[in-house]
C-alpha cells in the first residue's frame, strides 16, 4: 500500500507539530527552571548581603571595643602615674615631719640605746 500525498503530507505535518510542541515544551521547562534558579541566586545572593552586613556591624563593634579598652588602658596608666606622684608627695611629706619632730624633740635613740637606759626585764635588774 502506497501513501498517499495527502496523507505523507499530514503525517509530515504531525511530526513537525510533535517535534515543534516538544520543542517548546522543553524551552519551557527550562525558562521556568532557569526562573527559578535565578530566583535562588537571588535569595542566596540578599542572604549574603545580609550576613555581611552582619559581620560588618560586629567589625564595627569590634573596633569600637578595641577603641573603649585603648582608652581604659590610658586612663588606667594615667590614673597609675597620679597615684605613684601621690605616693611620692606623701613619702616627702612624712619626710619632713620626720625631720620636723627631730627638730623639735632631737633624733629618736635607737633600739640598743633604749634598751640600756631602761632595763625592765625581771631577770636582768639588780638585787635589792
Amino acid at each position: 500500500m502506497a501513501l498517499q500525498p495527502d496523507s505523507a503530507r499530514r503525517m509530515k505535518h504531525q511530526f513537525i507539530t510533535t517535534i515543534t510542541t516538544l520543542l517548546m515544551v522543553g524551552a519551557t521547562v527550562l525558562g521556568v527552571t532557569l526562573t527559578i534558579m535565578d530566583g535562588r541566586f537571588e535569595q542566596v545572593d540578599a542572604r549574603f548581603e545580609r550576613v555581611e552586613g552582619r559581620i560588618d556591624r560586629l567589625e564595627d563593634g569590634m573596633e569600637r571595643l578595641e577603641t573603649r579598652m585603648d582608652d581604659q588602658f590610658r586612663e588606667m596608666n594615667d590614673q597609675f602615674r597620679d597615684m605613684h606622684d601621690q605616693f611620692r608627695a606623701m613619702a616627702t611629706a612624712i619626710g619632713r615631719l620626720e625631720g620636723l619632730i627631730q627638730g623639735m624633740y632631737g633624733p629618736t635613740p635607737t633600739e640598743a640605746q633604749r634598751s640600756d637606759k631602761t632595763d625592765d626585764h625581771p631577770t636582768r635588774r639588780a638585787p635589792a
